[in-house]
């Protein structure tokens, strides 16, 4: 059984992009037996970025299923990590009891999540702003998703849904996109797109394969919707073309 020691570094059974990560012990309470730690160098699975998680704190017995080998010893603690012990505290948080894999997963699909969410402010601040760098940042949060959503015909569970916008005082048809399946559920209803009683034919895919399709013959649009945010930011196709080549 582990001998835990506050500044230890431990390696841990990880999920496959973590795989340099490690642990570092920052805190040990013995009744009850709960190991407080900080994850470093954890991937963020869609936004392609690292970052340190300051403090987890774990049921010794499920950190004793986690960690595999000893690496190293007396490493300072951060601060940030006696910062999140004294909010944990305060607010008499929580104990992990998944392995520390597993924790990770949640964590990073909350953030996932909360990415997907920021699009839209981004849309709304680039419309106020009108700025070249609020414009670069909303390529980037949408380029560095892990998977677009596309509302599929009703009669076809592969081919996204075509709709006719106005903008510019005509008529343009584009593709419906989304960042998340939650706001694409939520479009579905809002423009009645499926019978009373009918499936939501809703299809996540990588950017990638997304795109090859958007820039194919079966793809009759120039331009994909996103969010229906369709007066504040139109992706062309092309310009989506040109984007993932450089990502």
């Amino acid at each position: 059984m582990p001998q835990y020691q506050v500044g230890q570094r431990w390696s841990y059974q990880a999920r496959a992009e973590d795989q340099d990560s490690t642990l570092i012990i920052g805190a040990i309470e013995i009744e009850p037996a709960i190991v407080h730690i900080i994850v470093e160098k954890v991937m963020l699975t869609g936004l392609g970025e690292s970052m340190d998680i300051c403090h987890l704190p774990f049921a010794e017995a499920a950190l004793n299923n986690s960690v595999t080998d000893l690496l190293e010893e007396n490493v300072a603690v951060d601060s940030s990590f006696t910062e999140g012990l004294a909010t944990w505290t305060a607010q008499q948080g929580g104990v992990f009891q998944l392995s520390v894999a597993e924790a990770i997963a949640t964590i990073a699909n909350v953030t996932q999540t909360s990415a997907n969410d920021t699009f839209d402010a981004i849309v709304k601040r680039m419309e106020a702003e009108q700025s070249p760098e609020t414009i670069r940042e909303l390529y980037r949060n949408l380029f560095a998703l892990e998977e677009w959503f596309f509302l599929c015909r009703s009669d076809s569970e592969e081919t996204p849904v075509q709709l006719q916008f106005e903008m510019n005082g005509g008529f343009s048809q584009a593709v419906l996109a989304f960042t998340s399946a939650e706001k694409a559920i939520a479009a579905a209803d809002k423009l009645n797109l499926y019978p009373d009683g009918a499936d939501i034919r809703l299809m996540p895919a990588d950017i990638d394969k997304a795109i090859i399709w958007l820039d194919s013959e079966a793809c009759q649009c120039e331009w994909v919707c996103f969010n229906l945010t369709h007066k504040h930011f139109p992706l062309y196709v092309a310009d989506a073309v040109r984007m993932n080549l450089k990502r």
